[in-house]
């Protein structure tokens, strides 16, 4: 699979694959953290730093690293937050 190897300051590198699709998102500036979203048929979230020293290799990888927190997508609680978004834009003549 193709993916990335994610090396944080000295700690082991982080093997993100998948086979579909698989993607990084690096946040600062929230008011929760800073933090990176590493994407793909599930998600994992990786808390930074300032001065945090980030590598990100693109490689073929056959294993992955295990999910610091995982957080799976709720099919139906998304149908149902889409359909009231949809609704109420409908409403506003927006859509």
């Amino acid at each position: 699979m193709k993916g990335f190897e994610i090396s944080i300051n000295d700690a082991a590198p982080i093997l993100a694959a998948s086979d579909d699709i698989v993607t990084i998102i690096i946040s600062i500036g929230y008011s929760n953290g800073n933090y990176m979203h590493v994407g793909g048929m599930d998600s994992s979230h990786y808390y930074l730093k300032i001065s945090d020293k980030m590598k990100v290799r693109i490689c073929e990888i056959d294993t992955v690293s295990p999910y610091y927190e995982r957080f799976p997508s709720d099919r139906e609680e998304m149908r149902k937050e889409y359909d009231e978004l949809k609704k109420q834009l409908e409403e506003e003549g927006k859509l």
